[in-house]
């Protein structure tokens, strides 16, 4: 009897936990993340959810170690949204040796590229996450 209960409990929760994370994820709007080189690349991860929330885990490599958030303004939001809407369908990607990999996910659709390598849309959402960033480390 004890272990059916404990096994119903254990059920009752996963299932909490199952619908938190589905949740969390349609409530995200893109995810970013930095990769590794062989040098001192800058290692770090952002999710922008759609109420303009940016959340930052600084992992290697970066002025700013750790967990932030940063609210977005209304028009950083605005314009982030504009060019996201405009995006291309993902082009195949070649991984080159020592250049950090960089992963944008938006409406589905997973983007890796090397940020010096890229054009258009997805260079300049890149600029904007990157300097979105940088303004952590200056506040």
């Amino acid at each position: 009897m004890k272990r059916l209960l404990a096994m119903m409990i254990l059920t009752l929760l996963s299932c909490k936990t199952t619908q938190k994370a589905q949740q969390s994820a349609s409530e995200t709007l893109l995810s970013y993340s930095k990769g590794a080189c062989l040098g001192n690349c800058p290692v770090y991860d952002v999710a922008i959810d759609q109420n303009g929330i940016l959340s930052y885990n600084g992992l290697r490599n970066v002025p700013v170690l750790g967990k932030q958030t940063k609210k977005l303004s209304p028009q950083e939001l605005t314009s982030l949204l504009a060019l996201l809407k405009e995006m291309d369908s993902p082009k195949p990607f070649k991984k080159i040796r020592d250049k950090p990999v960089t992963v944008l996910k938006y409406n589905q659709k997973k983007y890796s590229y090397h940020a010096t390598n890229t054009s258009g849309n997805l260079k300049k959402i890149n600029t904007v996450i990157e300097n979105l960033v940088a303004q952590l480390a200056i506040n």
